[in-house]
């Protein structure tokens, strides 16, 4: 879901003084044009995202520290094309996204270093079509994500990484009998989870598990809510799944499926609405807290938090509220529960927020003095990014620090710096 960016002037690394002075903000700049937005950030404060550069092209970045008081914008290039786009890091700066290449196709890549001041843009190919996206990678270097096949068709892949840094093979996962599938979030252990359509003409979310040696691997169906439908986002490393489902009534519901030990008990939960017909979970964290968004029963969109109980089966849903406005969207959670994304306030502009672990209301972050704002992810050690508006009308990536629980320098300028990037086909 992309969702337009928002308010209140601050200058780079200046604390905020209204409601969110415990944060402060950095604009991490362009790599020379008047855009740029962030959308994933690691535990070592690494972003990336993408930016329009001097000469009218978009290109993927990846932002990080450079000392104590600076940062530098690194282009990561294109494979071939005018526009590139990186939205996944892993804890050792690999980068995913998805570049045009010279031929106009669109296809996955993996950026990883190649030395001290050098990258290297793998281009991850396709399963026999024009086209490839990835969703996800895991931090032993496992993508996944959706390509066409010489028939046209759509299919959830992995790539594995070969022996040698810049090699890999991208596998078909197949699917449950249909002739489509998408794979949408992996694991530690290399569990993925999509959605796929089944002999029936159905569409079933799925499990996917490598087996022992090769070709033993299994795509399992996760069954529904009682409906026809159901789709699945993001898998934990305990084997916890979210995603959405078609109930019997023909409402659409978020679940939760866990792997049980007793047959007779069932491995999907329906988490419910607070009084709406729809809602939807996408992410989860380790310790099985998931968030999305949700119809209230007075209509209005709200993001969500699912707490899970002493008993695997029972949670608590809680509502996150607003700023004021009609509409809230949670965009990311960390493993300690807190929650970013963005929600509209009284006057209808987006505003980012965060949500703690010890509830309360949602906590306005502020912006870089323009009139919208949005926050995409949040860091295990509670850093977090997005994009916001300046002044002048333009929009620029963000990240947010939490002044009060951290020492640590802001970055004070930006710089860029285009690396040196190799094409692997």
């Amino acid at each position: 879901m992309v969702l337009l960016p928002m308010v209140v002037a601050v200058m780079g690394g200046v604390p905020l003084l209204f409601a969110s002075e415990q944060y402060s903000i950095v604009d991490l700049g362009t790599l020379g044009g008047s855009a740029s937005s962030a959308y994933a950030i690691n535990g070592s404060g690494q972003v990336v995202g993408f930016s329009w550069t001097d000469t009218g092209e978009a290109h993927a970045f990846l932002w990080q520290r450079k000392g104590r008081t600076e940062g530098q914008m690194i282009d990561l290039g294109t494979l071939g094309g005018i526009y590139s786009e990186a939205s996944a890091i892993n804890g050792s700066g690999q980068v995913i996204g998805y570049s045009w290449t010279d031929s106009g196709d669109t296809h996955a890549f993996l950026w990883q270093r190649k030395g001290r001041t050098e990258g290297q843009m793998i281009d991850l190919g396709t399963l026999g079509g024009t086209y490839s996206f990835p969703s996800a990678i895991n931090g032993n270097g496992q993508i996944v994500g959706e390509s066409t096949v010489a028939s046209g068709d759509m299919r959830g892949f992995l790539w594995q990484p070969g022996a040698n840094p810049g090699e890999g093979s991208l596998v078909d996962l197949g699917t449950l009998g249909g002739s489509e599938s998408v794979a949408w979030g992996i694991n530690g252990v290399g569990q993925v989870v999509g959605y796929s359509t089944t002999g029936s003409g159905q569409t079933h979310a799925f499990l996917w598990q490598p087996g022992a040696n090769p070709g033993e691997s299994e795509m399992s169906d996760l069954g529904t809510l009682g409906g026809t439908y159901s789709e699945a986002y993001a898998i934990n490393d305990n084997g916890q799944i979210v995603g959405k489902s078609q109930t019997e009534s023909g409402e659409v519901h978020a679940f939760l499926w866990r792997p049980v030990a007793d047959p007779g008990e069932r491995n999907m939960i329906d988490l419910g609405t607070l009084g709406g017909t729809y809602s939807e979970a996408y992410a989860i964290n380790g310790n099985g807290q998931a968030i999305g968004y949700l119809e209230t029963q007075s209509g209005e969109l709200h993001a969500f938090l699912w707490q899970p109980g002493t008993n695997p089966s029972e949670g608590n849903m809680i509502d996150l509220g607003t700023l004021g406005g009609i509409w809230s969207v949670a965009n990311g959670i960390n493993g300690t529960g807190k929650v970013v994304g963005q929600s509209l306030i009284a006057s209808g502009l987006w505003h980012a927020f965060v949500w703690g672990p010890d509830g309360g209301n949602l906590l306005d972050l502020g912006s870089l003095g323009g009139s919208q704002v949005y926050a995409t992810a949040i860091s295990e050690n509670g850093k977090i990014v997005g994009g916001s508006d300046t002044g002048a009308g333009e929009t620029h990536a963000v990240l947010w620090i939490n002044r009060g629980s951290s020492r640590e320098s802001l970055p004070q300028s930006n710089q860029v710096k285009p690396l040196s990037t190799g094409i692997t086909h």
